[in-house]
Formats: C-alpha cells, structure tokens, sequence
C-alpha cells in the first residue's frame, strides 16, 4: 500500500522519539482545551483520545 501512495506523492516518515515529544509538548494546551469542550457537550472525549493514543 505505501507504494502506491508514494506514486500519488505522497510519503511516510517515521518520526524520531524526540520529534513527537517536541509535537506532543507542543499541541498539548490546545488538545485539553479541546477535550474539555467536548467533554462539556457530553462527549467522553478524554476516555476517546486516551484510547485512540494507545
């Protein structure tokens, strides 16, 4: 399958250990937020996104 999506240019990288620490520190604040929004609205978002990272 990764070949053919590299014939529509379209490529996979495997990022580095530190790279998705750096993103997760990152974009950690906006996903809480986030959680918290939905989570207000009723939606088990937090046990969502817990599972979904696993």
């Amino acid at each position: 399958a990764t070949a053919k999506n590299e014939q529509k240019g379209i490529k996979y990288i495997q990022l580095s250990k530190s790279a998705i620490a750096d993103f997760n520190s990152a974009t950690a604040s906006s996903v809480a937020q986030f959680l918290a929004k939905k989570e207000k609205a009723g939606i088990p978002a937090k046990a969502i996104f817990k599972a979904a990272s696993q």
